[in-house]
């Protein structure tokens, strides 16, 4: 009877625990290969993603339950904040009415253009040939990098965790090898991976948005295979062909202190005069 009440209770501990425990994704690198974070920290509906990128340091934090992603610029002690709504589905919506405005404002600044070389030869003056200004932006974006994923079939286990394997290349040269694990399949508590599905639900889809604006003017192909999920390994190559590094994650329990989560108290909102910083 006390054994049993003991095993009950020692039971009741160690679900309790588990339940309570808080995420911590963290990326290790090898080589030239970095990863989408340094680390990504999970707490229920919280997410905060921890990033160095050209000498900066940045982190963003997700609220499932508020609605809001913010960004936190260290450097400035500035942060950035956009409401997420869930009309995101329509993003495919959002592109299409972000390429018509586009359009519309290539067409007022060509209109413009016109008027202004006409006014100069009633006057007298003359004006050189005026490019097609959205010929000219299509140019442009036509001589970026053209990105690509294509699912390889293949199949591994990261961390304990099954992922498949995802080849990126750049003007159809192969960058990278991402392997993607989905969020139901990692070990973690289960507060934690819902709220890990709906932080990458949303960044997908805010992505899938600029996608289709950058289709729109002819800077990236319409793609056939999107991988979806959490990268959890990767491998990178340059532009021979040759491993150039590689990174993995690994995952830990821990409670998170909730401060990790909120904005700084000496960080003010980062305004339209303020200079663009990263991201």
């Amino acid at each position: 009877m006390i054994d049993n009440l003991r095993l009950w209770s020692l039971t009741t501990v160690i679900l309790a625990g588990t339940a309570s425990a808080d995420t911590t994704l963290r990326y290790t690198a090898q080589g030239d290969c970095p990863a989408i974070a340094d680390s990504v920290e999970i707490s229920g509906a919280l997410m905060r993603f921890d990033v160095h990128e050209q000498g900066q340091e940045y982190y963003s934090v997700f609220d499932g339950d508020e609605g809001q992603y913010t960004t936190m610029m260290p450097a400035q002690h500035k942060y950035h904040q956009v409401e997420v709504d869930e009309a995101i589905d329509t993003a495919g919506g959002i592109a299409d009415s972000t390429g018509k405005y586009i359009d519309n404002q290539m067409q007022k600044i060509q209109a413009k253009v016109q008027q202004h070389c006409a006014d100069l030869q009633r006057n007298g003056g003359t004006c050189a040939p005026m490019p097609d200004m959205s010929s000219t932006i299509q140019a442009v974006a036509v001589s970026r990098l053209r990105t690509e994923f294509r699912d390889s079939g293949q199949k591994k286990t990261v961390a304990g965790v099954a992922c498949s394997v995802f080849e990126m290349l750049e003007n159809g040269v192969k960058k990278q090898e991402v392997c993607y694990a989905q969020p139901e399949d990692l070990p973690i508590p289960d507060p934690d991976r819902k709220g890990l599905a709906l932080g990458l639900k949303v960044m997908n889809r805010y992505g899938r948005a600029f996608t289709g604006t950058a289709v729109h003017l002819a800077a990236a192909p319409v793609q056939a295979q999107t991988p979806q999920g959490l990268p959890v390994a990767q491998s990178c190559f340059d532009a021979a062909g040759k491993a150039s590094g590689q990174n993995s994650v690994s995952i830990a329990q821990d409670k998170i202190a909730p401060e990790r989560f909120d904005i700084p108290s000496d960080y003010s909102k980062l305004s339209p005069q303020d200079s663009p910083a990263k991201p």
